[in-house]
Protein backbone atom coordinates (compact mmCIF):
# COMPACT_ATOMS: atom_id res chain seq x y z
CA UNK A 1 0.00 0.00 0.00
CA UNK A 2 1.18 3.57 -1.04
CA UNK A 3 2.34 5.93 1.87
CA UNK A 4 0.92 9.10 1.45
CA UNK A 5 0.04 12.76 3.10
CA UNK A 6 -2.02 15.54 1.75
CA UNK A 7 -0.55 18.77 1.33
CA UNK A 8 -1.77 22.62 1.08
CA UNK A 9 0.73 25.25 0.53
CA UNK A 10 -0.18 28.83 -0.73
CA UNK A 11 2.46 32.24 -1.55
CA UNK A 12 1.53 35.87 -2.18
CA UNK A 13 3.18 35.75 -5.99
CA UNK A 14 5.03 39.09 -5.89
CA UNK A 15 8.00 38.09 -8.74
CA UNK A 16 7.39 39.66 -11.92
CA UNK A 17 10.02 37.71 -13.96
CA UNK A 18 10.26 34.17 -15.14
CA UNK A 19 12.90 31.30 -14.16
CA UNK A 20 15.11 31.87 -11.25
CA UNK A 21 13.48 35.28 -10.32
CA UNK A 22 10.00 33.81 -10.28
CA UNK A 23 8.04 33.18 -6.83
CA UNK A 24 8.80 29.58 -5.41
CA UNK A 25 5.58 28.18 -4.45
CA UNK A 26 6.10 24.31 -4.33
CA UNK A 27 9.32 21.95 -4.07
CA UNK A 28 8.76 18.34 -4.08
CA UNK A 29 10.54 16.85 -0.83
CA UNK A 30 13.39 14.66 -1.49
CA UNK A 31 12.00 10.90 -1.46
CA UNK A 32 8.79 11.54 -2.70
CA UNK A 33 6.60 11.93 -5.70
CA UNK A 34 3.42 14.38 -5.78
CA UNK A 35 0.01 14.31 -7.74
CA UNK A 36 -1.25 17.84 -7.32
CA UNK A 37 -4.91 17.84 -8.16
CA UNK A 38 -5.71 21.77 -7.36
CA UNK A 39 -3.46 24.91 -8.43
CA UNK A 40 -5.67 27.81 -7.89
CA UNK A 41 -5.17 31.36 -8.90
CA UNK A 42 -6.82 34.17 -6.75
CA UNK A 43 -6.73 37.75 -7.45
CA UNK A 44 -7.63 39.89 -4.57
CA UNK A 45 -6.79 43.08 -6.60
CA UNK A 46 -9.04 45.97 -8.31
CA UNK A 47 -6.90 45.23 -11.48
CA UNK A 48 -6.25 42.07 -14.01
CA UNK A 49 -2.93 40.73 -14.03
CA UNK A 50 -1.20 38.18 -16.61
CA UNK A 51 -0.26 35.42 -14.79
CA UNK A 52 2.74 32.71 -15.65
CA UNK A 53 3.06 29.15 -13.65
CA UNK A 54 6.31 27.27 -14.42
CA UNK A 55 7.55 24.02 -13.45
CA UNK A 56 11.53 23.32 -12.77
CA UNK A 57 12.10 20.26 -13.34
CA UNK A 58 16.70 20.16 -12.99
CA UNK A 59 17.75 23.08 -14.47
CA UNK A 60 14.78 23.67 -17.14
CA UNK A 61 11.44 25.56 -17.25
CA UNK A 62 8.29 24.52 -18.61
CA UNK A 63 5.29 26.97 -18.77
CA UNK A 64 2.50 25.19 -17.13
CA UNK A 65 0.46 28.70 -18.15
CA UNK A 66 1.67 31.60 -19.92
CA UNK A 67 0.22 35.34 -19.58
CA UNK A 68 -3.14 34.10 -18.33
CA UNK A 69 -5.45 37.14 -17.48
CA UNK A 70 -6.67 36.74 -14.37
CA UNK A 71 -9.43 39.57 -13.81
CA UNK A 72 -9.74 41.51 -10.82
CA UNK A 73 -11.50 39.52 -7.78
CA UNK A 74 -11.28 36.25 -9.12
CA UNK A 75 -9.99 32.82 -9.16
CA UNK A 76 -9.23 29.83 -11.31
CA UNK A 77 -8.51 26.42 -11.39
CA UNK A 78 -5.54 25.73 -13.63
CA UNK A 79 -6.43 21.75 -13.22
CA UNK A 80 -10.41 22.54 -14.42
CA UNK A 81 -11.99 18.60 -15.06
CA UNK A 82 -10.03 16.49 -12.80
CA UNK A 83 -6.58 16.91 -14.32
CA UNK A 84 -4.16 15.74 -11.97
CA UNK A 85 0.03 16.99 -12.17
CA UNK A 86 2.32 14.40 -11.13
CA UNK A 87 5.82 15.87 -10.49
CA UNK A 88 8.96 13.99 -9.25
CA UNK A 89 11.07 14.47 -6.31
CA UNK A 90 13.17 18.14 -6.57
CA UNK A 91 10.66 19.80 -9.30
CA UNK A 92 9.50 23.09 -8.14
CA UNK A 93 6.34 25.25 -9.24
CA UNK A 94 7.43 28.51 -9.24
CA UNK A 95 4.87 31.61 -10.57
CA UNK A 96 5.21 35.31 -11.77
CA UNK A 97 2.88 37.76 -12.89
CA UNK A 98 3.37 41.56 -14.32
CA UNK A 99 1.10 43.66 -12.02
CA UNK A 100 -1.42 43.72 -8.48
CA UNK A 101 -1.75 41.00 -6.02
CA UNK A 102 -2.36 37.48 -6.91
CA UNK A 103 -2.33 33.96 -4.45
CA UNK A 104 -1.29 30.78 -5.58
CA UNK A 105 -2.73 27.79 -3.30
CA UNK A 106 -1.26 24.20 -4.39
CA UNK A 107 -3.00 21.07 -3.19
CA UNK A 108 -2.40 17.17 -2.99
CA UNK A 109 -0.65 14.42 -2.20
CA UNK A 110 3.03 13.56 -1.40
CA UNK A 111 3.50 9.76 -1.92
CA UNK A 112 6.64 8.15 -0.05
CA UNK A 113 9.26 6.65 -2.53
CA UNK A 114 11.90 5.54 -0.46
CA UNK A 115 14.14 3.88 -3.53
CA UNK A 116 14.24 7.28 -4.63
Amino acid sequence: MEEFFSFFESSSITATSAGDDATVVFTVPTKFEAEITLLLLSSGDTGSSDTNIQIKRGSTYSYLLRKFNLGANTSKNVLDGGSTLHLRAGDVIVAHRNANALDLSVSGKLIFREAE
